[in-house]
């Protein structure tokens, strides 16, 4: 299982004009410091990051690699500082591809909510929802009349058989053809004669084309892009109150849980179970309640108040779509202090011919707008991870105004631009601006706070053991600070594991 939405739609890939952006700002350090500091268990790997097994390529040799670390607190300020600097979250695991090692390099992708389009693709995955709420109609149903309308026609074809086509010439007994003789009538193989009125009009043409050369044809103005897509005005149905199904959303927080999700947890896990085994294959050994917990309702992120005057809460929740009485699809996200970041999503199988990829991720998208519509600093909606070479993330490239984070100066840039980079280099520079973000060194191991059984200390104090450990603790700390960032290194606590 990976922290990757799986969103697949079929359709071919829209041409889309490569639109040049300013590259976005690197990412800002961590919030002001709050009630409490974000947690760090980082364990020690000597040699590097462990390679396994890659869930896109399937590679028979072992180099999908990642370095991460396990959390059991985090600031949602913190969090953010770690996605835009190429972070996901698997539950508690909060993990960084090791890009230039991993056989598939993972990219952050990014969707700016206040000047997103929906496609025609998109636009019909939210009808087949509309149409199956309206009168119940499925898409299954709708190939069991092509079906039979197919089998009708190929009858009435069978019955015809040997009678001419429509447009087609019935052949008739032909009068036998006068023979000319040599020399007498007009040479077929020569061009016709034409009129002396007709070779006035020519010549007169030619004339005036040489007086008046024609004009090159001026290039026309470019056409400017349409008011952005508010996608809340195509889900909402005018006559809900006629609908043959209802559907239901709620948002749950995960962290602290509240009463209605207990309540609902058991049709979760159902729900779960079935989408891994069915769709994903997974046998029932690795679909039980434990890795549901650990995989989609765990995480290090601690529930916190948004900006003031807003009732927007920042954390882990739950994206619940309930049709009638039945939970069909679950979208875990986490509202962050910069929009939404989408980390999986699970669906009952037999709700599939409704699109729940595309149509929970215009909801998300919706949802992202009505934030930023209150906060404007919630303008993104995070996509996950991109990889270029993989056909399950062919989708992501349907999504308008996406761009993906540089992984050498952590710049967003526009997606169309990555991806004429990324033909030529799975691992490269996105952002032509902006200086390399350095991953840290010697002069900045004193600031860590390290925690111990006798409390908390920077690193310079707790360097006295350090002997003890033959320099491993060197090693550690300092690929710590390499992969979080100095600043967040001086304000998370770090607690060592493994030495």
């Amino acid at each position: 299982m990976g922290a990757t939405q799986n969103k697949m739609a079929d359709g071919e890939e829209e041409d889309k004009e490569t639109v040049m952006a300013t590259p976005a700002a690197p990412a800002s350090p961590p919030g002001p410091l709050g009630s409490f500091r974000s947690i760090a268990m980082f364990a020690y790997q000597p040699g590097g990051p462990y390679p396994s097994h890659c869930g896109y390529c399937h590679s028979a040799d072992e180099r999908f690699c990642v370095e991460g670390l396990f959390s059991d607190k985090m600031s949602v300020h913190d969090f953010q500082y770690l996605v835009d600097r190429g972070f996901q979250r698997s539950g508690k695991f909060v993990y960084l591809p090791a890009n230039k090692l991993t056989c598939c390099p993972q990219y952050v992708l990014r969707l700016d909510c206040s000047t997103f389009h929906i496609s025609k693709e998109q636009r019909r995955a939210i009808r087949k929802m509309n149409e199956y709420l309206l009168n119940g109609r499925k898409e299954e149903e709708e190939g069991e009349r092509s079906d039979t309308k197919g089998t009708e026609i190929n009858d009435q074809n069978e019955e015809m058989e040997g009678l001419p086509s429509e447009g087609a010439t019935v052949s008739t007994p032909l009068k036998p053809k006068k023979v000319v003789k040599p020399g007498a009538g007009a040479d077929p193989n020569l061009p016709r004669c034409k009129k002396a009125k007709e070779r006035r009009r020519e010549a007169k043409e030619k004339k005036q084309a040489k007086k008046n050369p024609p004009q090159p044809l001026k290039p026309a103005p470019p056409t400017a892009k349409p008011n952005p897509t508010h996608v809340e005005d195509l889900l909402t149905l005018p006559d809900a109150e006629k609908c043959k199904h209802k559907l239901r959303k709620s948002l749950l927080c995960v962290n602290p849980v509240n009463d209605e999700f207990l309540d609902t947890y058991q049709q979760s896990y159902e729900v779960f179970r079935k989408f891994q085994m069915i769709i994903h294959k997974e046998p029932p050994e690795k679909c039980e309640q434990q890795h549901f917990d650990q995989f989609c309702i765990d995480s290090p992120l601690v529930q916190e108040e948004g900006p003031p005057g807003s009732d927007i809460k920042y954390g882990s929740y739950h994206q619940q779509y309930w049709i009638d009485d039945n939970l069909v699809m679950v979208g875990v996200v986490d509202i962050l202090p910069s929009g939404v970041l989408c980390n999986y999503l699970y669906y009952d199988p037999y709700y599939r011919f409704i699109f729940p990829g595309v149509y929970s991720a215009l909801c998300e998208i919706s949802m992202n707008q009505t934030l930023y519509q209150r906060v404007p600093d919630l303008r993104y909606y995070y996509i996950g991870y991109y990889v270029h070479d993989c056909p399950k993330m062919n989708y992501k490239r349907k999504y308008d105004s996406c761009y993906l984070l540089c992984p050498i100066t952590h710049r967003y840039v526009p997606l169309e631009i990555c991806r004429k980079k990324l033909d030529s280099a799975k691992y490269c520079r996105f952002s032509d601006e902006g200086a390399e973000v350095e991953r840290g060194g010697e002069g900045e191991l004193g600031e860590v706070l390290i925690a111990s059984d006798f409390g908390e200390f920077g690193y310079i104090k707790y360097s006295l053991i350090r002997d003890r450990m033959e320099g491993k603790l060197d090693d550690l700390v300092r690929s710590y600070v390499g992969i979080v960032g100095k600043d967040l290194a001086q304000t998370m606590i770090l607690k060592i594991v493994g030495l």
